[in-house]
């Protein structure tokens, strides 16, 4: 990839060149013959170009960051509040928005436009009056325009499945795509999950479809199902393609140093586009979900499309209670297995018979989320007007039916190819060994000390040991004066009684939050979709006042203790020599490998009561990645359990550091 990179950018560079010079003679063969006044008059539209395009250099660099900084200095809940106000116009007026990232789009061309003349009129005066200081300054500009030509990827439909082998399903999908109005070729894609996809690749409507939904839903289901997913490609749903392409091409572009100079031109109104694209995004998504269900209304059964959203719904279910139905490890059989997607299928089907009831409670009783991408299943009901729905399972061996189970036996067949050959190491790691450290636990008859106890802990909950785990987190919770140990032991005893529907789970989340930043947002996240799903509404309050005051928090202080650059406010650190003697003896005790060079260290204050020590590591030239991986890994647990209630950060060394060391006299704590 990084060869690639390179060739692309001498290929763009020797474009550039070459139009720079292009340009620079088709001045110069029209000067043949003119008068020398008509030289020097050419000096005038050189002038104008280049003052033009300074202008909009320097616009972009200082308009950029004051666009950032204003962006910046808004609060969480003045963000929230932006965010909620846009989705409720988008609801209103779906079109508005679209409007709003395309007209930027559309600027953005123009500008281009404009800036590609400017170059070529600066040039060719230059060339017509004989002036040569065209050279930089065209090649500059000329980069820059070209390096906005991408190449459209050849699309690649390896892996799709062919009509003549599943033609009743392929006939479903075109009969929903013809009477929505949605032409082209469809491909279909079986996926192994238990949803389904669409996306427009070229004239090709890329279907996906997951085995597991194809097992659990009928003919009539399937069809009401496609309808919704194809009429995502009518205009009504589908209205901002070319500002998907321009989005995809910003936010995936090279950074070679050379680029990133040639893109201050763009800086602002990229930027700006994006932020536009992003928040298009967010309002939009469950707006155009909603339109796309109504097409249902129109062309499919409102009874049958949610008939198939609660098999979906059933599996989200499925996926917190799984423990239940297939309680042993994917990795306990020596073997790699070749029917773990059916295994699944015939556990998702034996969980429907058993927990619908439960599952259809919890799915009415369900809040929207406010940065919900797709409408709740109540809403959905609501809106199609359906007042209540059966789920049942599809049985016979109809000619659908038969294609559903050969999809089911192709994911078993491709789930084997692609894990066979790396299942022994794929074992070890993720059963036997856990499994070792268990039953080394086992036999000691006593708790690892709770510093020491994460990977414990993350070996039974791999392994499924819920019982065993729960004991654990209780023990050490009562046992452990140290706070800062114990946060991980209280989010895992939290995420037992939420798998559980408990909501006494979520006290154990704030503890672990309170405890240690590192945990806001994984807590949160847990707490809040946990809230929506269960319609807890008050709890769901208080989750949301308190998620505007934890990510406030986070923002002001904890985010700028894992960002270090040349314009913090770094000094030397003031750490008593008794705790970084014992740091340092850590890291050497744990780099068994040797693979540390040295250890810097450095003070950043974030704010006037706040500062973080940050450690950072620097690796030998020759290192083993795996090494560096795990000594890493132990090196962050011990400083994130340590029970001083000083503030560590960690990272691993590289130049861009060089800034921000030469600020402070004695950063090397420990060198080889």
């Amino acid at each position: 990839m990084e060869q690639k990179t390179k060739n692309t950018f001498w290929l763009k560079l020797i474009l550039a060149f070459v139009c720079n010079i292009a340009v620079y003679a088709a001045g110069a063969a029209a000067s043949a013959g003119a008068s020398e006044a008509a030289k020097e008059a050419a000096a005038l539209p050189a002038l104008i170009a280049i003052i033009s395009m300074a202008v909009l250099l320097v616009a972009n660099v200082v308009i950029t960051p004051i666009y950032q900084k204003r962006m910046d200095s808004m609060s969480v809940e003045q963000k929230q509040n932006y965010l909620d106000e846009r989705k409720s116009s988008a609801r209103e007026n779906l079109s508005k928005s679209v409007r709003r990232v395309k007209r930027i789009r559309i600027g953005i061309e123009i500008y281009t436009v404009l800036l590609a003349v400017l170059a070529v009129t600066y040039v060719f005066a230059c060339g017509f009056s004989g002036e040569s200081g065209s050279t930089l300054i065209g090649l500059y500009i000329f980069y820059g325009l070209i390096r906005r030509v991408h190449r459209v990827n050849k699309s690649d439909f390896t892996g799709y499945s062919e009509e003549k082998d599943f033609p009743t399903i392929y006939a479903i999908a075109k009969k929903a795509a013809e009477n929505v109005g949605v032409e082209g070729e469809i491909k279909i894609m079986f996926t192994w999950d238990c949803n389904a996809g669409i996306a427009k690749i070229g004239n090709v409507n890329s279907l996906q479809i997951g085995a597991v939904l194809l097992d659990v839903l009928s003919e009539e289901e399937l069809y009401s199902i496609l309808v919704h997913e194809f009429a995502h490609l009518t205009k009504k749903c589908y209205p901002a393609q070319k500002e998907f392409a321009l989005f995809d091409y910003i936010t995936n572009t090279d950074d070679s140093h050379f680029s990133q100079y040639t893109n201050l031109f763009f800086r602002f109104p990229e930027i700006l586009f994006v932020w536009e694209f992003f928040i298009y995004r967010y309002v939009a998504s469950s707006t155009i979900e909603a339109i796309a269900d109504s097409a249902v209304l129109e062309h499919g059964s409102p009874k049958d499309a949610i008939s198939a959203m609660a098999k979906i719904n059933y599996d989200h279910f499925f996926g917190k209670e799984l423990y239940k139905f297939i309680p042993d490890s994917y990795y306990k059989p020596e073997k790699c297995r070749e029917d773990a997607r059916s295994i699944y299928a015939s556990a998702l089907r034996r969980a429907i018979a058993e927990r619908k009831e439960a599952w259809d409670g919890y799915l009415a009783a369900e809040i929207e989320p406010r940065s919900a991408s797709h409408p709740i299943f109540r809403n959905r009901m609501a809106a199609l007007g359906v007042t209540s729905y059966t789920t049942v399972l599809p049985e016979g061996e109809s000619p659908y039916r038969l294609e559903c189970a050969r999809v089911l036996k192709k994911a078993d067949s491709e789930i084997y190819e692609a894990e066979k050959d790396t299942y022994e190491a794929a074992r070890e790691e993720k059963y036997l060994a856990p499994m070792r450290m268990v039953e080394e636990w086992r036999k000691s008859g006593k708790n690892p000390p709770a510093e020491e106890a994460r990977p414990l802990i993350e070996a039974l909950n791999m392994l499924c040991m819920y019982d065993e785990l729960e004991a654990l987190c209780d023990s050490l919770i009562a046992e452990t004066e140290n706070k800062f140990a114990l946060p991980y032991a209280y989010m895992s005893k939290g995420q037992l009684l939420l798998m559980r529907y408990d909501k006494s789970g979520i006290d154990y989340m704030y503890k672990a939050l309170e405890d240690n930043h590192n945990y806001i947002e994984w807590a949160l996240d847990e707490i809040g979709e946990f809230c929506c799903r269960m319609g807890l509404a008050e709890e769901l309050e208080e989750y949301r006042r308190k998620a505007v005051e934890y990510a406030q928090v986070k923002e002001d202080k904890y985010d700028g203790a894992g960002e270090l650059s040349a314009g913090d406010n770094v000094v030397q650190s003031d750490m008593p020599a008794e705790l970084l003697d014992e740091i340092v003896s850590f890291i050497q005790g744990a780099d068994e490998k040797e693979q540390v060079r040295a250890v810097y260290l450095v003070k950043k204050i974030i704010t006037d009561d706040f500062s973080s020590d940050i450690f950072l590591l620097v690796f030998r030239n020759d290192y083993d990645g795996e090494a560096c991986s795990a000594l890493y890994r132990k090196v962050f647990d011990f400083l994130d359990t340590h029970p001083s209630d000083k503030q560590f950060s960690l990272f691993v060394y590289d130049k861009s550091y060089n800034a921000v060391l030469k600020k402070v006299k004695d950063y090397i704590v420990f060198e080889r």
